[in-house]
């Protein structure tokens, strides 16, 4: 039978047709043999009705052409010879490449390196590179329809188990409980509300090592139909000054009772309030209101300063029409920001300001909504207010949403949810490699290399610039570089660093942010080892070695990571597999019936299941094989609809930074007649 299914590719890649079963095979007595009868693929006419008819009909319309085509194939398949009548002669069509599918082999190939993570375009490239003029066949005809459409039939990288969303992510979710530790925490979905709450042990383990630090934000485009579902991160800071998500909250709602249910189904998996030092989001309050009343009021409540600069910058060009006056203002808002000195003369500065904005008629609109939004929470965006925390922005989080959104998703809009959380679950495995290599290898992280790049900076200081006190021996002095009136304060908290495992240090100077602090922006707003604290450090070595740091996590987060890949197996298409399948979305039918809706079409799903018992009844041809169950239907695409006019790229507008020459003047012109000490806040420091 393998001779003659060669023989048959052979024949439809010679005369460009295809020859396709029709019916099932019989058994012929008088020749003792099977017979199986292979017909044009062009013949008969459509199945289905056009006016039922969801989509519209090809551009080449059907390959049926209403009739008979007489070229066939009659394969009689005897004990030990198989015997083939083969009519050759087509009539009412003609023999078009391009009405052929590709071949089944052909399918397989592309498949196999699909598998293997192949991107689209490099399949492409290496099928048109062995087409010539000569040899142009079906499969030179693919196109990225083709490619997609061999995804979902090899379900490469695909997690629909319904062409119902909704359906199909209770599917997902039922498949996910039956692990061992499921990362599953919570679950429901009904026609009100949606939420869905990730979390594994992996992500368990650092929200526990790593509370001091948590970020929670949320971002859109996770599905494209209604209900829209956001996606709230709970991010951590590990000990390298990454962020690395603790848990994910999918939900319909982003009001104060569903982020509170959040951190209320975190609170019971951990098992205990998370003791946090830090807690930064957006301007919302609701974020910070629900974790205050589930896990308890936190030391530090921060806004992150990007999104803070880019609302006053927005609101400054709206409000403020006057250029020059605009200019002003956001030089002299930034230098009141970026004050760092003391908290009583910031007060000062600060009632300066809104008395300055006070009394021109041109900058009182924004007078009225900066005193209304931002002086209550001066504490949560001035520098002064947040000295030595070691975070200043949410950028930790917001790449993590850009890297969901441009690399797992690849820039294109999901438009089903059972897709993405299969995706965040890649995402979980990737950031436990990522840091069990960091380990491993010793490699820097971003920290680190701004650490190794202060250490460089510090050899153009010079040892005549650092002085140290008289009095206090773990105090220096260091003369700024760009304003030789100003010192910056270097204080040694201890000599030796008692932190079980400290990464963030110079192995050179043998310091770290656990023993050496200094007054600049680089160390007390990004809790950074500045170029003051390297040549300090380096002035005065310590008798104290550094070993290296023992890779004593060496397996660290590998069982998560056989649980996660548990997880992200594919499913085969064995039978086992498959009816293990059918038991699945069995179940969940019985939940279904168990709390049953309004709209519960009742007839139409008895009419269903009796045509799918029917699948099960035995036959008794064994020889027949039955057609392979593929649930999935063709996904949905997005809307590719481009607008005629071109749109120019909105570039997001920060406030402008001051030179030192402008920011001593703001700072002066705030003082009024106060007399204190000029304090240098320029940021010197290139990253």
């Amino acid at each position: 039978m393998t001779l003659f299914l060669n023989w048959k590719q052979s024949i439809e890649q010679k005369t460009q047709s295809q020859y396709v079963v029709l019916m099932a095979e019989r058994e012929i007595k008088s020749k003792n043999c099977i017979r199986k009868e292979y017909f044009c693929h062009r013949s008969y006419s459509i199945r289905s009705n056009s006016e039922e008819r969801k989509r519209s009909m090809k551009s080449l319309g059907t390959n049926k052409i209403g009739a008979v085509c007489p070229s066939r194939m009659i394969v009689d398949n005897l004990e030990k010879q198989v015997e083939v009548t083969f009519i050759s002669k087509h009539v009412g069509h003609l023999c078009e490449v391009i009405r052929t599918k590709i071949p089944k082999d052909e399918r397989f190939k592309i498949a196999g390196k699909l598998k293997q993570g192949v991107t689209n375009e490099r399949v492409l490239r290496d099928i048109r590179d062995t087409g010539d003029a000569t040899n142009f066949a079906r499969i030179h005809y693919a196109d990225k329809k083709d490619l997609h459409n061999i995804r979902r039939d090899f379900k490469i990288g695909m997690s629909k188990f319904h062409s119902d969303d909704s359906i199909s992510i209770d599917i997902l979710v039922n498949e996910l409980y039956k692990h061992e530790d499921p990362p599953v925490i919570y679950y429901i979905n009904n026609n009100q509300e949606f939420a869905l709450i990730i979390m594994t042990p992996f992500q368990k383990s650092m929200l526990i090592e790593h509370s001091s630090k948590i970020c929670v934000d949320g971002t859109h485009g996770m599905n494209s139909k209604m209900p829209k579902i956001q996606l709230f991160t709970l991010l951590v800071i590990d000990e390298y000054g990454n962020g690395v998500p603790g848990a994910f909250f999918l939900s319909n709602r982003a009001n104060k009772e569903a982020m509170k249910l959040f951190f209320n189904k975190v609170k019971e998996v951990i098992g205990r309030s998370i003791e946090c030092t830090i807690f930064m989001s957006d301007d919302d309050s609701t974020l910070y209101e629900a974790w205050k009343e589930v896990m308890g009021p936190t030391e530090y409540k921060l806004l992150c300063w990007w999104h803070v600069n880019k609302n006053w910058n927005k609101h400054l060009n709206e409000k403020i029409k006057h250029k020059s006056k605009r200019d002003l203002v956001k030089k002299t808002l930034y230098s009141l920001t970026t004050f760092i000195e003391n908290t009583d003369v910031f007060e000062i500065q600060l009632q300066q300001f809104l008395t300055n904005l006070e009394n021109d008629i041109d900058t009182l609109s924004f007078h009225s909504y900066f005193l209304t939004y931002y002086v209550p929470k001066k504490k949560s965006w001035a520098f002064c207010y947040r000295k030595y925390t070691g975070i200043n922005t949410n950028m930790a989080l917001e790449n993590l949403h850009r890297k969901i959104k441009y690399i797992y998703l690849e820039g294109k809009q999901c438009t089903r949810l059972d897709l993405c959380v299969p995706k965040l679950l890649y995402l979980l495995r990737d950031t436990m490699y990522d840091r069990i290599i960091k380990i491993a290898k010793n490699k820097p992280s971003d920290r680190i290399k701004r650490i190794n790049h202060s250490h460089i900076k510090s050899k153009d200081l010079k040892n005549e610039d650092v002085e140290q006190d008289t009095e206090d021996l773990m105090i220096y002095y260091v003369t700024s570089q760009t304003a030789a009136n100003y010192r910056y304060k270097v204080h040694i908290l201890k000599k030796h660093c008692t932190e079980s495992l400290c990464v963030l240090r110079c192995s050179e100077c043998n310091v770290c942010i656990h023993t050496h602090i200094c007054t600049c922006l680089d160390s007390v707003i990004y809790l950074n080892l500045c170029k003051h604290i390297h040549k300090v450090g380096s002035m005065n070595p310590s008798t104290e070695e550094i070993d290296d740091m023992k890779n004593n996590q060496e397996n660290i987060g590998e069982i998560e990571i056989q649980q996660t890949k548990q997880f992200l197996e594919v499913q085969t298409s064995n039978k086992v597999e498959e009816l293990e399948e059918i038991k699945t979305k069995l179940n969940t039918m019985i939940s279904y019936v168990e709390n049953p809706s309004d709209e519960c079409d009742t007839k139409n799903i008895l009419k269903c299941l009796d045509k799918a018992l029917s699948f099960f009844k035995p036959t008794t041809n064994t020889s027949i094989k039955k057609a392979e169950d593929n649930p999935l239907k063709k996904i949905s695409h997005q809307n590719r609809k481009w607008p005629k006019t071109k749109t120019r790229k909105t570039v997001t507008q920060l406030l402008t930074k001051p030179t030192t020459a402008e920011k001593e003047s703001c700072i002066k012109n705030l003082k009024g007649d106060l007399l204190v000490q000029n304090v240098h806040v320029d940021f010197d420091h290139i990253y």
